[in-house]
């Protein structure tokens, strides 16, 4: 029910992009730096909105414990984007939630691998690595 309600949200907002072109949907996988035994998969959906816009879900899970965070990211340069993110579904109360992240994403322009760097109060910093899948055919030049 969770991930329909985000896909759902996904996809109005793609309804309302004007240009399409920069559209892509990034699928990551990373660890917590500080507790490895913590793995973190992100599915990210960039420029949704005014091509610079987008939005994400992230779950972290070891053997003890599932969190997760439902985010924004917001294009800053032609390949940095700022997340911001907050503990959504798993958090009991949802005025008081303790687990906030911000991060930075890098898209490098010769190959479409992402690399995401974020940080936490509570759990410390992390990071991701990424795969860029455009949702509208573009030429990648190698």
């Amino acid at each position: 029910m969770k991930v329909l309600f985000f896909l759902m949200i996904s996809f109005t907002l793609y309804a309302f992009n004007q240009s399409e072109d920069d559209v892509s949907l990034d699928p990551s996988f990373g660890v917590l730096v500080n507790d490895l035994s913590y793995r973190r998969y992100k599915l990210s959906v960039k420029n949704l909105a005014f091509n610079r816009l987008g939005c994400y879900y992230l779950i972290e899970n070891n053997n003890y414990k599932t969190s997760d965070l439902l985010g924004l990211n917001f294009r800053v340069g032609k390949s940095f984007f700022l997340n911001i993110g907050y503990q959504m579904f798993t958090n009991t109360d949802i005025f008081n939630g303790n687990r906030k992240e911000v991060g930075f994403t890098y898209i490098f322009n010769s190959i479409p691998i992402i690399l995401n760097l974020g940080y936490s109060q509570s759990m410390g910093s992390s990071i991701n690595i990424g795969y860029r899948f455009y949702l509208k055919q573009k030429d990648i030049k190698w």
